[in-house]
């Protein structure tokens, strides 16, 4: 990976452009083995000086961190860049930004170009209800869909949302398919302590709807039906979990199809929405 695909308006070409694309790659070095990397890889003919006059600036910046006299990039400053970009994508790819405003309307109808683009926006509504949960609210979380598709593809953010749950003593519940990767899916769910429900899907809301809540608030998707079948074939035709294509599940969530979510405040919802859920766990 080199810094032009990442940043194209700090070409390549610049003396930190280079700095920064060989970093990404080759981690730490020292500025004399930037230098060389500078001369033998691209040909360039500068000097050690010159490379550590932009290795200084670089670090005032808070782009680069040295310990002893290894160079490296530094990580917050990463994060900081990611949710920069992330932000970029919401108000202009999305056009859509969470904020406290969005989670105290009592209905918001929005549409995605995918699924994936609808997931992402998922997240951040649980990450703004998260910021915003307090000792006192309102603490059940239930989770209904034919298939966790998520759970293969964002496992990392699947495990901090379920232990973020469990710190913050929110009670979580989880129904989802009863194919071979839903076992997989069900047995990753058992082992980070939340009570999850195997079963089929019975109707054809059940199949084309996803439908969770989280305190007060209900998010509800509607997947268009090629989605639906797509999904539904992978599942089944993957016994484990361990052992599945993941560029063909990355293919159907990010195909171009209309996705509608539905995100509603209304506590009494909530819990009406839940006791449906929760009556499979009886």
């Amino acid at each position: 990976m080199d810094l032009e695909s990442l940043f194209p308006f700090e070409s390549k070409k610049s003396i930190r452009g280079l700095i920064l694309s060989i970093l990404v790659n080759e981690s730490p070095l020292k500025v004399f083995e930037i230098a060389s990397f500078i001369r033998k890889r691209y040909g360039r003919d500068i000097s050690f000086q010159a490379v550590s006059k932009e290795v200084l600036y670089l670090i005032r910046e808070g782009v680069l961190v040295k310990k002893d006299r290894d160079i490296s990039i530094n990580k917050e400053w990463v994060r900081k860049v990611k949710n920069n970009f992330d932000e970029i994508n919401d108000k202009i790819v999305l056009g859509k930004k969470i904020n406290k405003k969005d989670l105290s309307k009592e209905i918001s109808n929005i549409e995605f170009h995918s699924l994936k683009d609808a997931m992402d926006y998922w997240y951040k509504i649980i990450d703004a209800w998260f910021a915003n949960f307090k000792k006192g609210d309102y603490n059940l979380n239930c989770y209904q869909t034919s298939h966790i598709w998520e759970a293969l593809l964002h496992l990392d953010q699947e495990v901090k949302i379920m232990s973020k749950l469990k710190a913050k003593g929110i009670r979580s519940y989880a129904i989802m398919g009863d194919t071979k990767l839903d076992e997989g899916v069900f047995n990753l769910y058992s082992r980070l302590k939340i009570k999850a429900k195997m079963l089929k899907a019975k109707s054809d809301f059940d199949k084309s709807y996803v439908v969770a809540t989280y305190g007060d608030i209900i998010i509800q998707l509607k997947l268009p039906d090629v989605v639906v079948v797509k999904i539904d074939s992978f599942f089944r035709k993957n016994d484990s979990i361990d052992s599945y294509d993941l560029s063909e599940l990355l293919s159907i969530v990010k195909s171009q199809q209309k996705i509608s979510m539905t995100v509603i405040k209304n506590l009494e919802m909530a819990k009406q929405m839940n006791k449906s859920i929760m009556m499979y766990f009886k």
